[in-house]
């Protein structure tokens, strides 16, 4: 025992006494570690059961994308040719389809690569309602869609629902909304520029493939065609999208395109042609959405507007159709840039005469004469500017070399020239100088000569010089309210009419007569009495006047006096009322026995 107690005092160490305190904190201590490794154990067990759940899970995501994108595929295969909607038959299976994968996207489970990948894998396009759908739902970039799918040369992928969607939306108010969408798309990728330079050029390809579309489509439309412009207006959010900045080189855009050579055949862009359409193409002329396309363009654009019909008419081809178009809208519409207009024609002119080139000065010539034709009180007629920008202050009046420029551009003309201009240019002969008379009396012979071929006199067809007084009324209408107004004033006759009974008696009775009685040859418009201040019965009382003093031939007053009274028998038979009217037939009032002979309509019993 005493051996074992001396091993056991050399070889163990004697335990101390622990206190209390001490103790309590030892024993804390390793219930805590015991605790911790507990739950290290339970968390481990607790990952190790999601991830297996994950696995279910991602495996079930996938099956439901892959059933989206069969969908979404079976759809563009169904869709119409127009390639823009949703087929109405699947709509519900697709709004489905999208709030699933918007689903997926907000829980950060939709693998975005491998579903562009999988929803591309089909020849066919896919309907451009459901890519815009897909853009809401911010599951598929529209701009990623384009790039991606439609590549260069296949824009009209693209395109053509742009245009239908347009062409349709009275059908439903959606449908522009989704052309604003895809522009304003396109627009912001296709200024994303070295960020990612092939998108960008990929998405302004095919908003210019749109632009084109739709300049083409104008250019053809009837009059019973219409197109949502809202796209185009500043208030739209496009611009709220793209910034003012790129909001109007989108719609200059449309007007270079407008302008483009290659908008209409070549027979437009030369000078002849020109000459020959230009009192035809006006604004008035063409369908009501092209009238509010140019519109459109002319009040977004501005100034910019002049600006780039300057560079179109120096160009070596012009097309002249676009031009006299939004020449007539930028005078109707601006008339803050009338001057500008002005500005420029004048200064075309200007450098075609003094630097001899032919080009600038048929092309300041036909601009300024288009706005004399365009109905504005900012633009004289063509009449009175002709005699005042080529009378004896100007240039042309003093340089030999600038008037001959002048006649020759005239000469050039002449074969397709209007009869009215000829006459114009005949007795409103621009100032020569000395040494170029006989070229001047050329001209006029020629100017004669194609006047005569075409039967035409040339004396010019108005009583006054200034050939259009009132806007929207011709020579011959606003002879006949000047004439009317001073006689409603004065109850006199004015002497023009009176002279030109007796020296210009063709033209006063083949044009100013005709235009007066209305007869077959007048305008095929007739004005309105109230626009211009004017009595209803006063174009009557003059017509009376006039005959009374001889001044109408009695045939022509019988066939105006017919005329007037069927025309009174079918208001009073509308109104179911008896003619009280009766139109003297000689220029003086009936008595009271030729009145019972007259006819007289009676009710119908």
């Amino acid at each position: 025992m005493d051996n074992l107690r001396s091993f056991l005092d050399l070889h163990c160490k004697k335990k101390t006494p622990i206190p209390p305190g001490e103790a309590w904190e030892r024993l804390t201590r390793k219930i805590d570690r015991l605790k911790e490794q507990r739950c290290l154990k339970s968390a481990a067990l607790k990952a190790k059961n999601k991830n297996a759940g994950s696995i279910a899970e991602k495996k079930n995501v996938d099956s439901v994308v892959k059933s989206c994108i069969q969908t979404f595929h079976l759809a563009s295969h169904k869709c119409l040719p127009s390639l823009a909607l949703i087929p109405t038959n699947m709509i519900a299976s697709c709004d489905a389809a999208i709030q699933d994968l918007k689903q997926f996207v907000s829980e950060n489970l939709l693998n975005k690569v491998t579903f562009v990948r999988d929803l591309f894998n089909i020849e066919v396009p896919l309907p451009l309602e459901l890519v815009w759908k897909l853009h809401k739902a911010e599951v598929l970039q529209i701009s990623t869609y384009v790039f991606r799918k439609i590549q260069p040369g296949h824009e009209n992928f693209l395109a053509t629902p742009v245009l239908w969607l347009l062409t349709h939306s009275e059908n439903s108010p959606q449908y522009v909304h989704i052309v604003i969408d895809t522009f304003a798309a396109l627009l912001v990728a296709s200024q994303s520029g070295p960020l990612n330079l092939h998108m960008s050029t990929i998405c302004a390809g095919t908003v210019q493939k749109c632009i084109d579309d739709i300049v083409r489509w104008m250019l053809k439309s009837s009059e019973a065609t219409k197109l949502d412009f809202r796209y185009m207006e500043s208030s739209s959010k496009l611009q709220v999208a793209v910034g003012a900045e790129g909001m109007e080189r989108f719609v200059l855009t449309h007007l270079l395109r407008l302008l483009n050579e290659d908008s209409t055949p070549h027979s437009t862009q030369t000078l002849l042609s020109a000459v020959k359409i230009q009192e035809k193409t006006l604004l008035k002329n063409v369908s009501v959405s092209f009238q509010k396309f140019l519109i459109l363009i002319v009040k977004f654009l501005g100034s910019e507007v002049v600006n780039q019909l300057a560079s179109a008419l120096v160009k070596p081809l012009i097309n002249w159709e676009a031009i006299f178009l939004i020449t007539d809208a930028t005078v109707k519409e601006m008339p803050d840039f009338h001057e500008n207009l002005k500005g420029l024609a004048d200064e075309l002119i200007q450098v075609g005469l003094e630097g001899g080139r032919q080009n600038e000065l048929s092309a300041g010539f036909l601009l300024a004469r288009h706005c004399c034709t365009c109905d504005s009180s900012s633009f004289s007629s063509y009449c009175v500017w002709f005699s005042t920008h080529f009378g004896p202050d100007s240039i042309t009046a003093r340089s030999p070399v600038q008037f001959q420029s002048l006649l020759q551009l005239l000469t050039e003309i002449v074969p397709v020239e209007s009869a009215e201009n000829l006459r114009i240019h005949i007795n409103k002969v621009p100032q020569a100088p000395t040494s170029c008379n006989s070229v001047l009396h050329d001209y006029t012979i020629l100017a004669r000569t194609r006047l005569a071929d075409l039967n035409e006199s040339s004396e010019l067809a108005s009583l006054f010089s200034d050939g259009r007084n009132y806007q929207g009324l011709d020579s011959r209408q606003g002879d006949i309210v000047k004439v009317l107004q001073h006689f409603q004033q004065t109850r006199e006759i004015m002497k023009p009419v009176l002279e030109a009974s007796i020296f210009r008696r063709q033209y006063y009775r083949n044009t100013f007569l005709v235009e007066l009685l209305g007869l077959p040859g007048s305008s095929e418009e007739s004005f309105k009495p109230e626009d211009f201040e004017l009595n209803v019965d006063t174009q009557h009382e003059f017509i009376v006047a006039l005959k009374a003093m001889g001044k109408i031939p009695e045939k022509l007053y019988m066939t105006y006096a017919n005329k007037r009274l069927s025309q009174n028998i079918q208001e009073d038979v509308k109104g179911n009322n008896p003619c009280k009217e009766v139109v003297e037939t000689k220029g003086e009032p009936l008595d009271q026995s030729k009145r019972k002979k007259s006819l007289k309509v009676r009710k119908k019993i």
